[in-house]
């Protein structure tokens, strides 16, 4: 066993997140009636005539249920539900610690590779929590799974929003990023060449928030394994292209560029990696990069990040660069899923619209005053998380 594998096994050891903490701390004879039988009984049947006291007066509507089923695991892949749970129980801690503890959470690891199973599941133990974090799920059914859960959250007597963070998650961090980065290098965002490596869950809602933002349809260019996607490509009716990608292709590269990365990449501005730690590493190569526009901003996203390719990046001349894993410029969705989930229980928000994911966004980047080559985002904190959940809270007030 290598040092670094002890260490993260001796932090890890009972656990990182402790549940059932009783925020009661003494039970006496004439409280104990109220807390149980027989008063309670008086309390459940507020909440059978009106289900959303509970985010007031239960833990349950302030709990996040972090949910996977283990099939798309950091750079792992499908290591099943055992294999996911230190990082869904991480997860839950970053709740808890970045929120200072006023959102709770708790992780779920499923033992079903089957949508449709995973999608009942999910639903039917809905009604314990206040909202429902989706997690290493591989794609495309991580795009369906969303959208169904979507759709029957929300028609429950009380709603209960849900959101993928591998999608709106590493999207919302990323383009705050690029909004810092942006200003560093001088450009708009409405004018740069922007080229996405990666057509996953990732890749296809940044592409999404980048049309959000401001980008140009016209000047953006998505790559899957095989190359460009453009609207008339043979295989993007075949079922894997169903959820995303087929709507991407229509909306970017109108011209219909051809290839691989090396064979779009020259005049870009812009160049965000959201595949694989193997495939980057082979695709992202010193003449790929020197095609590129001078003052050149990279945003290697995969987890991990291979090191080495960083370090290459930087000599190949990027004015800024961004990863996924190490400081400086470490783009981790942990920056945002806790304010994100905060503003959305606190505003008793019915679902998660693009309208707040993007109000958290401006949030997130307008928490580094004057950005830096080395600082496009801020460091994870509550003061950061309290100023994403105030956005998020207010945007979705203002959709009602």
């Amino acid at each position: 066993m290598d040092e670094v594998t002890s260490k993260a096994l001796e932090l890890h050891k009972d656990g990182k997140i402790a549940t059932v903490v009783p925020r009661r701390k003494r039970v006496t004879p004439e409280t104990l009636p109220y807390f149980y039988t027989p008063h309670v009984a008086k309390v459940c049947k507020e909440f059978q005539a009106n289900p959303s006291l509970r985010r007031e007066y239960s833990h349950s509507g302030r709990t996040v249920a972090v949910i996977s089923d283990g099939t798309r695991v950091l750079g792992l892949g499908d290591i099943g539900p055992f294999g996911a749970m230190p990082v869904m129980e991480g997860k839950s801690m970053l709740f808890i610690s970045f929120t200072g503890g006023k959102i709770n959470s708790f992780p779920l690891c499923l033992g079903t590779k089957d949508p449709e199973e995973f999608i009942r599941t999910v639903i039917n133990v809905a009604p314990s929590f206040g909202a429902i974090n989706l997690e290493d799920i591989s794609q495309p059914k991580c795009f369906y799974i969303l959208e169904r859960l979507r759709d029957e959250l929300r028609r429950l007597s009380t709603p209960i929003p849900v959101w993928h963070d591998d999608q709106q998650g590493t999207a919302a961090v990323v383009l705050a990023g690029l909004l810092n980065a942006l200003k560093v290098a001088g450009k708009k965002i409405g004018d740069v060449q922007i080229v996405v490596n990666g057509a996953g869950a990732a890749g296809l809602r940044i592409t999404d928030y980048l049309l959000l933002l401001g980008a140009k349809g016209g000047n953006i260019i998505v790559l899957d394994s095989k190359g460009a996607i453009y609207a008339s490509r043979e295989d993007m009716g075949a079922p894997e292209s169903k959820y995303k990608k087929q709507l991407a292709a229509d909306r970017t590269n109108p011209s219909s560029r051809r290839g691989a990365l090396a064979d779009v990449i020259a005049g870009a501005d812009v160049l965000i990696s959201a595949s694989s730690p193997a495939e980057v590493e082979r695709v992202i190569t010193q003449d790929a990069i020197r095609k590129m526009n001078p003052n050149s901003v990279v945003f290697v996203v995969e987890n991990p990040t291979p090191k080495q390719l960083l370090e290459n990046l930087k000599a190949w001349g990027v004015r800024v660069l961004a990863n996924g894993s190490f400081a400086p410029n470490q783009v981790n969705n942990m920056l945002v899923f806790p304010g994100i989930m905060w503003g959305v229980i606190d505003s008793g928000a019915k679902e998660i619209t693009d309208e707040m994911v993007i109000a958290g966004v401006k949030a997130l980047a307008a928490s580094v005053r004057a950005p830096t080559e080395t600082e496009i985002v801020p460091l994870p904190s509550i003061k950061v998380s309290r100023k994403i959940a105030r956005a998020v809270a207010k945007a979705a007030k203002t959709q009602s």
